[in-house]
């Protein structure tokens, strides 16, 4: 059963102007019984103040009743919520006498108040959940755009002479289309699908890596310190994604600077507890290690906080920012189960906290490659399936030019009719996701027809199950869009295995 609510009681002689109260008046307050009543209106919040006055009134004048919800804070500091009735006793045709209960309901409103928080951080979640899968189905189509481009543009590269004016715009192109992929990726990394590639990770060993880079990202204006715990613990994380943090919190502080300050960054290992994670969202108790960023830039408001996680949420004018930095961190973080807090102050700064849970009983024994390898293998036999035409020829032209034999399959069932037509296959290079049958569907239908190919499996869209279920175990992958460089080199790996 729950716990009784204390109730006192009280009234007021409006002719002579006594109060009286019940000790237990006295005991919900915190208030000594010879302490003088009249003051008790200073103890609550202006607004409770306001309505409890407004409503003694106008009990005064019409007989009208009240019962109020009304906040304050006792003299030794105990934030209380009370529920103030009252009623007036007329005589004479007139009120005489005011009188009524006062209950102490603390416990049922911060119960209510957290049963709110909670229903607001679930919205919040299914909301960034379903930007998120927006935002990955766009970059999907994005992503088969970008190939094609970066695709042709490398291909016409391979023709034209250095120096020339067409390989200057040819450049131009590559160069915008590295930057769309980048900006994908981003959108990727919110919502959680960007293909991982974790390991054992001292956090301390990427900072010191990348330190020299970050000072210069954020101008000589600005000092740059680090504090490092010493014996920091091991994540399980992919260290790009490390970076990823760094950079966009580096550059989110040296924004809030502006000129001249100074940006902290420090780890620490931390413990958190039932009580430290109150404040979190989809956060358990235990181990964690601490990668924070402190600025002493301009604060952040209240308003601006409660959105700041939020994709394309920005305070910055047009064409200075595309509100992904912050949202970006998020979804890494999300993705590898930590979590995230900020704590701001106008005028004074601000510090985001990103915690990893501490990775523990990895099993360190893993073989070495083998140094002695078989020769290497330059040129194969390719399946190529995807389901998006333009892709499928451009990736066919890439690989030829590479000089491999390429047979290319637009989609699942063209792709297992060319396989049953084909003595040898050294690659299956497929799309992930396809509507007919997934890459991974493929490769395991026609591993038994096909037993010596190796699999590769490309996609601008790696929903987060792919590493989390096995669904790349066993292969090579491919993050559409591709560089030629980057198509050779796992090309070469399929057929080249350690």
């Amino acid at each position: 059963m729950g716990q009784i609510a204390e109730t006192g009681g009280w009234e007021l002689d409006l002719l002579s102007g006594v109060r009286t109260w019940t000790n237990q008046m006295h005991k919900i307050l915190d208030l000594n019984p010879d302490t003088s009543v009249r003051t008790v209106l200073e103890l609550y919040t202006p607004e409770s103040q306001r309505r409890l006055k407004s409503a003694m009134k106008r009990a005064t004048e019409t007989g009208d009743p009240w019962s109020l919800e009304l906040e304050l804070m006792t003299p030794i500091g105990r934030h209380v919520w009370i529920r103030s009735e009252g009623r007036a006793q007329s005589a004479g045709g007139r009120v005489v006498r005011l009188f009524g209960a006062v209950q102490d309901i603390t416990s049922k409103k911060m119960a209510e108040i957290e049963y709110v928080k909670l229903q607001e951080q679930l919205l919040h979640a299914q909301k960034l959940e379903s930007i998120g899968r927006l935002a990955g189905g766009v970059a999907h189509d994005f992503n088969n755009i970008v190939s094609v481009i970066l695709g042709h543009a490398e291909l016409a590269m391979e023709t034209v002479s250095e120096g020339s004016e067409l390989m200057e715009d040819l450049k131009e192109i590559r160069l915008a289309a590295e930057r769309s992929a980048a900006l994908t990726h981003q959108l990727l990394a919110f919502a959680r699908k960007q293909p991982m590639s974790p390991v054992l990770v001292n956090i301390n060993d990427t900072i010191a890596v990348m330190v020299n880079m970050l000072r210069r990202l954020i101008g000589g204006q600005i000092a740059l310190s680090w504090e490092s715990e010493p014996d920091l613990w091991s994540v399980f994380v992919d260290p790009a994604q490390i970076d990823q943090i760094l950079a966009n919190l580096c550059v989110n502080a040296r924004d809030a600077i502006g000129k001249r300050g100074s940006v902290k960054i420090s780890t620490a290992n931390v413990i958190l507890n039932a009580v430290d994670i109150a404040g979190f969202s989809e956060c358990v108790p235990g181990s964690y290690v601490c990668l924070s960023v402190a600025d002493d830039g301009a604060g952040i408001s209240e308003a601006v906080l409660e959105n700041i996680f939020e994709p394309f949420f920005t305070t910055k004018g047009v064409g200075q920012g595309t509100g992904l930095g912050l949202a970006t961190v998020y979804g890494i973080v999300k993705q590898n189960k930590g979590a995230i807090r900020v704590e701001s102050e106008i005028g004074i700064g601000s510090r985001f906290e990103v915690y990893f849970p501490r990775h523990e009983n990895l099993d360190a024994g893993k073989s070495d490659r083998v140094s002695e390898r078989t020769p290497i293998r330059l040129f194969s036999s390719i399946l190529l399936v995807d389901d998006e035409l333009t892709v499928l020829k451009v990736a066919t032209r890439m690989l030829e030019g590479l000089g491999h034999e390429v047979h290319a399959a637009l989609g699942a069932k063209e792709a297992i009719r060319l396989a049953a037509q084909l003595e040898h296959i050294d690659v299956l290079l497929t799309d992930v996701i396809m509507p007919e049958m997934n890459g991974k569907q493929l490769s395991e239908f026609l591993a038994p027809v096909h037993p010596e190919m190796t699999v590769v499996l490309m996609s601008g869209y790696t929903a987060e199950v792919l590493a989390e279920e096995g669904v790349l175990q066993g292969t090579y992958f491919l993050q559409k869009p591709f560089s030629l460089s980057e198509l050779r080199e796992v090309v070469m790996e399929a057929l080249n295995p350690s």
